[in-house]
C-alpha cells in the first residue's frame, strides 16, 4: 500500500488495515473447498502463492482457473488472466 493510501486510511481509520498473504490463502483455500470451481478463487489462491513464491502452488492454480468452467462475462475474464 502506497504512502497516499496508508495516509487516507489513517484518517478515516484509527490504524489502516493490515493482511497477509498467508492470512488471505487460509481464507480463499476455505472457498475454494466449499466451490472449487470459482475461476475468481482459483486465481486469487494462484496469486496468493505467486507473492509467497510458492511457484508450483501458484501454476496449480492458475492451471486450475483456466480449467474451471467459465459461465458469466467476469469469470470468462478471470479465465482469460489466468
Amino acid at each position: 500500500v502506497g504512502m497516499i493510501e496508508r495516509g487516507l486510511a489513517s484518517a478515516l481509520f484509527a490504524t489502516p488495515p493490515s493482511s497477509s498473504y498467508a492470512e488471505c490463502e487460509q481464507y480463499a483455500m476455505k472457498s475454494f473447498e466449499l466451490d472449487p470451481s470459482q475461476v475468481a478463487n482459483c486465481l486469487l489462491l494462484g496469486d496468493c502463492y505467486y507473492a509467497q513464491r510458492n511457484w508450483a502452488e501458484a501454476k496449480r492454480f492458475f492451471t486450475l482457473a483456466s480449467e474451471c468452467p467459465a459461465i458469466t462475462a467476469a469469470a470468462k475474464k478471470h479465465a482469460a488472466d489466468a
